[in-house]
């Protein structure tokens, strides 16, 4: 009985209750940008550990356009980045992956956060990318907004095309099997090489 309940649950949360708060957040997003990046970095704790080395790189190639860069990361290993990384940043904002997915009023709370800072520019950093990490330039609705081809790991192909609509430049990974911290060197190449 519990498993039937949770399972109706969150059918609720994935097809009507977030994609209400989605709908409404996307229609406040503004078109009036301003110099402002937002690097997405929502994967757990191993992930970012292998990419962290990358994001200098990231913030620099940003900076010296002069924008500002924020960093959307993830709430589990706050300390870690506290301590190591978030003296590149202008801002850092975390969130706890899980409530973000399954409480309707603390999405609303980090998209009404994040609306405010009306980000020229997204970078989502992931390989294997999440369709709801993705909904994030779908409610932002930024000018800029990169991510890898990636795999489908985590996404039906639908899901995919659907969430590739959301981004204005998909960067090329290479299909063969490659280690997490080679993606992130070739993700990041491919970020360099793009004009802001």
């Amino acid at each position: 009985m519990k498993d039937t309940y949770l399972y109706w649950k969150q059918q609720w949360l994935d097809r009507i209750a977030l994609p209400a708060v989605d709908k409404k957040m996307a229609k406040k997003a503004s078109h009036r940008f301003n110099d402002t990046v937002l690097i997405v970095k929502l994967d757990a704790i191993g992930d970012y550990i292998l990419f962290r080395q990358y994001l200098p790189f990231l913030v620099n190639h940003f900076k010296q356009q002069g924008k500002e860069v924020h960093l959307l990361g993830n709430q589990i290993w706050k300390g870690i980045c506290e301590e190591l990384d978030a003296h590149l940043f202008d801002k850092v904002t975390y969130i706890n992956r899980l409530d973000f997915t399954r409480k309707p009023a603390y999405r609303e709370n980090i998209f009404e956060s994040l609306l405010h800072e009306r980000y020229e520019t997204i970078v989502h950093t992931s390989y294997h990318r999440l369709f709801w990490i993705d909904s994030i330039s779908k409610v932002l609705q930024p000018k800029n907004s990169y991510a890898s081809s990636g795999g489908n790991l985590n996404m039906t192909l639908q899901e995919l095309a659907k969430s590739a609509e959301w981004h204005t430049k998909i960067s090329y990974a290479d299909p063969v099997i490659k280690h997490e911290f080679l993606r992130g060197a070739e993700f990041t190449e491919g970020i360099l090489v793009t004009p802001c």
